[in-house]
């Protein structure tokens, strides 16, 4: 009787250590049914640089508190009735701009003279001595300080890694009638070209 009893408990012992093994098995199957996939995107924003030059070669970004300095000569500072004087200058979009953009131009005058006025053309050439001249800006005098904003200017990014194509201006400065001119005085303006993304 009492081997009987042996033989059944080593049985059940038996069975039941095969249920837990049994039940990791199982546990170990169902845990294969999970699986996972993942993906990831890096994202960032565009660069729109506006810069200019004088001589339609060194090109830079010139923040307000540093303006690029036109080249009108010593003429400018001395300018009697009915003389004018040049001066060039050229806009593009930077190598790491990365839309077009349209440009208007704003005007600060500083010791207003009614006698004084300018005019801003587009120029086939860099030196405005040359080439074909078209309008942009028409004759603003210098009597007030107002701000004045402009048809805008149409620049593109440039391909790749290259630089925008530049827009050649030419800035004239007139001296009027001379009822109109204050002698001595100085007078002096910054224009503001500004530029933000164009229309898609």
């Amino acid at each position: 009787m009492g081997s009987t009893r042996s033989q059944r408990s080593k049985k059940v012992r038996a069975i039941m250590a095969g249920g837990v093994v049994l039940g990791l098995g199982v546990a170990a199957t169902l845990a294969a049914w999970n699986s996972s996939d993942f993906a990831a995107g890096t994202f960032g924003t565009g660069n729109m640089v506006l810069e200019g030059s004088t001589n339609a070669t060194d090109f830079a970004n010139h923040p307000e508190s540093s303006p690029a300095t036109l080249s009108f000569g010593i003429e400018s500072l001395n300018l009697a009735p009915g003389e004018s004087v040049t001066a060039p200058y050229a806009v593009r979009l930077s190598s790491d701009t990365t839309v077009d953009a349209t440009v208007v131009l704003n005007t600060e005058v500083s010791s207003p003279n009614a006698g004084l006025s300018y005019t801003i053309t587009q120029s086939s050439t860099p030196d405005c001595t040359s080439g074909t001249q078209t309008g942009w800006v028409g004759t603003r005098a210098l009597a007030t300080a107002d701000g004045v904003q402009t048809s805008p200017l149409s620049l593109s990014q440039g391909a790749d890694t290259a630089a925008g194509a530049p827009v050649n201006l030419c800035f004239t400065v007139s001296a009027g009638a001379q009822a109109d001119l204050t002698p001595g005085q100085t007078t002096s303006v910054v224009w503001e070209f500004a530029a933000t993304q164009a229309d898609n």
